[in-house]
């Protein structure tokens, strides 16, 4: 279930993902998608989030990720991203991340979300342990990721690790409150993918 790392996430950052997209859990398509390209492109990574997703959705989702997360700790994990790619789905699914946030305090977890308008998301946010981004609010409802020359003239900030960093130890910033003040954006490249979402 949990995802370790990868080129630009260090390896002490671990994630869960599930479908995105109107067909998954996100209940919409959004033109640019990293997540949904990554799933077109990569059969493999789609059949394993959609795998995930049966399990997100049963009723022992809790003890399933507990277990999980229990591993990643005794294997170096610090920070735990909700959502590499898909989103809340159900509020039940919702709280399931609550009891797993309040369980593992000194694990930090975050995410981004385009489900502040559907879901309670709260009492999530506010554990001390978790940083939930909205993904629309940086931009005023638009996409958290556009062209480099966009962003810089809409004065957003950049997230830059995809400039030869790493989520995680060259950077923190989205593990970070700070964060959920002013949410990092990120570059869309000409070929339509993102540096790092």
């Amino acid at each position: 279930m949990l995802t370790r790392g990868n080129l630009k996430l260090n390896k002490r950052v671990y994630s869960f993902s599930i479908p995105a997209g109107s067909k998954g859990s996100c209940g919409r398509d959004c033109k640019g998608c990293y997540a949904l390209k990554i799933e077109r492109l990569r059969p493999s990574v789609k059949l394993k989030r959609m795998e995930d997703f049966v399990i997100a959705q049963s009723s022992w989702f809790y003890r399933f990720m507990e277990a999980e997360i229990k591993h990643a700790i005794k294997h170096g994990c610090k920070y735990l991203r909700i959502h590499e790619g898909g989103d809340f789905f159900h509020q039940h699914y919702v709280d399931q991340w609550v009891k797993l946030v309040k369980r593992f305090p000194k694990l930090t977890f975050y995410g981004y979300t385009k489900r502040f308008g559907n879901f309670d998301l709260t009492k999530l946010e506010k554990l001390p342990n978790c940083v939930l981004l909205d993904s629309l609010q940086a931009r005023q409802g638009k996409p958290n990721f556009d062209t480099e020359r966009n962003l810089l003239k809409e004065k957003v900030f950049i997230c830059r690790v995809g400039k030869g960093g790493k989520c995680g130890s060259s950077c923190t910033y989205c593990m970070s409150k700070n964060a959920t003040k002013k949410p990092p954006c990120f570059i869309l490249h000409e070929s339509g993918h993102c540096t790092y979402k």
